[in-house]
């Protein structure tokens, strides 16, 4: 368009200069001709181009539709399985991945709850028990509903229960967009051996979850309800709680992300351990479900030796020490912990940027822990350019007074 624009200017420039010169009347004839054919021209160009913006709305119409008739058969599909689509989720729930697990869990609506005493099988540390047996499923095998956030492929997890005798592992399948993984085998609890199911799927906000279902009716075999095992021992340590001398304050220093002074590596240096479980360049072992829950979720457990009356072992994890050390000590706030004491400084212990000393009785009254948290990051050793904590436990049948 502009080209043409530039001949009209020449043109008529050229008019002008030969204004005086014979046969101009047949140069003005030709001229004319040529305005008359480019005004043509534009105003058809201006019909095609006003015609592809018709065309181009009506079939932004037409795709509307689709996509609107296509929105309701997901909601239809969505409301015929037995677990709400992920698609259809509340886009204000609370899924933000910044927040350690657990409390995103209880900020969508969960109940963290313990697994009963009569639970008839382990279940990984890191499964967390947010419906009881006692409610929420029509079901008469209904053992409960975990959620989890395990940096391991659905299949790796299912293959926990391998011990189990008979075990059968089922796919995703395509009909059940929301079911991830399915995984049966025999179980023998109630005198006699029954099918038991694990179903793993999405909920509403994206999270893995796993329904516990046995083919029986459990009737009063599963065990007492977590609510009637509450004991009022926990309460009594509370008030009676022992803390070093500027707990609090040292406490909030780290809070604020102070600085830790042992601490060689940075944030930005490390390695992602979540990666390299995933990608099978580590394994990661499972704690058992009914230890003390004084361990963040985000913390993936890559050594464990059992001693005679509890264990040594190393977690690892990617969220930055500071936030690791609050997170552990929040834990064992929740569980009346006395502080035996809390380091922050530099200490002959290489690479150790903060240590703790902790006890306190078992939720169950049964008797009390002792332990130790290190945490340490090195560019050498074991886990190098990793976060990770060095945790000692020991447990005795007496209760702390």
């Amino acid at each position: 368009m502009r080209r043409k624009f530039f001949q009209v200017i020449l043109l008529t420039f050229s008019l002008f200069l030969l204004s005086a010169c014979n046969g101009v009347d047949d140069l003005v004839d030709s001229a004319t001709k040529f305005l008359d054919s480019f005004t043509e021209g534009e105003n058809e160009n201006n019909a095609n181009h006003s015609d592809s913006n018709n065309n181009q709305e009506n079939n932004d119409l037409s795709k509307g539709n689709e996509e609107n008739n296509h929105e309701d058969d997901d909601n239809h599909t969505g409301e015929e399985n037995n677990h709400e689509d992920p698609g259809s989720a509340d886009l204000t729930a609370d899924t933000d991945s910044s927040l350690p697990f657990d409390e995103r869990l209880v900020s969508q609506g969960y109940d963290l709850l313990t697994v009963p005493n009569g639970f008839p099988y382990e279940v990984p540390y890191h499964w967390i028990y947010v419906k009881d047996s006692h409610g929420n499923k029509d079901h008469d095998g209904f053992l409960g509903s975990f959620c989890f956030d395990l940096p391991l492929p659905i299949e790796d997890v299912a293959n926990h229960f391998e011990y189990f005798e008979d075990v059968e592992q089922i796919p995703f399948e395509d009909d059940e967009e929301n079911i991830l993984h399915k995984t049966s085998f025999t179980l023998d609890f109630t005198g006699e051996p029954t099918r038991s199911h694990v179903e793993f799927y999405l909920d509403e906000f994206g999270n893995t979850c796993a329904d516990a279902t046995v083919d029986a009716n459990l009737g009063t075999s599963l065990g007492e309800d977590p609510s009637t095992m509450e004991d009022d021992v926990n309460d009594d340590v509370e008030m009676e709680r022992s803390l070093p001398e500027n707990y609090g304050e040292t406490l909030e220093y780290v809070r604020n992300g102070g600085e830790l002074e042992a601490l060689v590596v940075g944030q930005d240096e490390i390695i992602s351990i979540r990666d390299r479980f995933m990608d099978h360049e580590m394994e990661m072992l499972h704690l058992a479900n009914g230890h003390p829950t004084i361990f963040p979720y985000e913390w993936y457990l890559v050594s464990k030796i059992d001693m005679n009356q509890g264990w040594v072992g190393n977690f690892c994890t990617d969220r930055p020490m500071n936030e690791a050390i609050i997170k552990h000590h929040d834990m064992l706030t929740d569980h009346h912990a006395n502080i035996e004491f809390f380091s922050i400084e530099e200490s002959p212990k290489p690479n150790i940027a903060s240590e703790t000393g902790f006890s306190f009785n078992d939720e169950y009254g049964t008797g009390s822990w002792t332990g130790v948290s290190m945490f340490y990051a090195s560019p050498e050793g074991e886990y190098p350019f990793h976060n990770c904590v060095h945790v000692e436990m020991e447990f005795s049948a007496e209760l702390i007074d």
